[in-house]
């Protein structure tokens, strides 16, 4: 038995995850299952009956409240285990939802009753009043249920199209993929639909669509240096509030806006297979975060932070964060 299994290269593995069978499929199936959507959607962008954008990638994206510190402590030789203090391990184990489109964010926070008390509402409207850019719903598991997505379609998506036809991706959330939210929300002055819909199909979500493959990984890269930031670690403070989920989404929706990012986004498109080129782009670590060498100089008694994608100044965590550098940022007004 030992030298059937060499021979043949098998080994004993243990069961990682568990899957109902109709869900089983082959890579091979997969690989078809992509390439059809990819082929056919990329023939909805490439006939040019809709303007580039109004082609709309949308997804939901889990955040934690405290994402986890991965960085190397200083510490004595042979410690066995090494420690680190933080205000509330709940936030580092319960989540919200985020869903990222041109116009805002879309955060769906976790609330135990699964809604918002007078309080809590009034200090909501006050932040999305503030922060223009952001619309704030809740649940009592912080993930999109039909009834939000709605919330979603009618108070985000719906704005920005208007009565425009668009194409929107959408992954295969069974929650979303009903014709109806979209026929009885989207059509044009003679009541024609004016949604063309793709859903990518099941297990393909990471190869085609766009914002899973990498627009959303650039996201959590602004989320991490900003609760991870040393200005905070020193300072012992914790970005984990409500108010704080609701304040780094706004600024990393307005980071990721700027100009400089349009062909990071085409390449999102290129990566999942949907466009045939791509121009040389910068992602966030290059934009934001370049090595100290290209730093501009400036005017701060602490350390730099950011550098901010719109003006191109460098900022120390308070002028960006605390202050909300979008309210005074005079290239982003413009």
């Amino acid at each position: 038995m030992i030298n059937f299994k060499r021979k043949h290269n098998i080994r004993q593995r243990q069961v990682t995850r568990y899957v109902s069978r109709r869900k089983i499929t082959t890579l091979q199936e997969i690989e078809e299952s992509a390439k059809r959507f990819q082929h056919q959607t990329k023939n909805i962008i490439t006939a040019g009956t809709i303007p580039p954008h109004f082609i709309i990638n949308t997804g939901q994206t889990g955040c934690e409240y405290r994402t986890s510190i991965k960085r190397s402590l200083l510490s004595h030789k042979g410690e066995k285990a090494t420690q680190i203090a933080i205000d509330s391990i709940f936030k580092m184990t319960h989540s919200y939802t985020a869903q990222y489109l041109i116009p805002k964010v879309f955060i769906c926070l976790q609330e135990l009753k699964g809604s918002f008390g007078l309080q809590v509402q009034n200090i909501v409207e006050s932040l999305m009043n503030q922060y223009e850019n952001v619309f704030i719903t809740c649940t009592k598991s912080g993930k999109l249920t039909t009834p939000r997505y709605k919330e979603f379609l009618e108070n985000v998506l719906k704005p920005y199209v208007e009565k425009n036809e668009f194409c929107l991706m959408i992954d295969s959330w069974s929650g979303q993929t009903d014709n109806s939210l979209y026929n009885d929300l989207f059509y044009d002055n003679e009541n024609n639909t004016t949604c063309t819909l793709k859903v990518v199909p099941l297990q393909c979500t990471s190869i085609c669509l766009p914002c899973d493959v990498y627009f959303y990984r650039q996201v959590k890269i602004l989320l991490k240096q900003m609760q991870n930031s040393t200005f905070i670690l020193q300072e012992n403070r914790s970005l984990h509030s409500r108010e704080d989920a609701i304040k780094m989404h706004s600024l990393i929706h307005n980071q990721l806006s700027a100009p400089i990012f349009e062909k990071m986004v085409q390449y999102a498109l290129y990566a999942s297979g949907l466009t045939k080129s791509c121009e040389i782009f910068l992602n966030v670590h290059q934009v934001c975060f370049p090595p100290k060498d290209n730093n501009k100089e400036y005017n701060y008694e602490e350390l730099s932070f950011i550098t901010c994608a719109w003006c191109e100044k460098r900022l120390c965590f308070r002028c960006f964060y605390d202050n909300y550098h979008p309210s005074v940022c005079n290239v982003y007004k413009k």
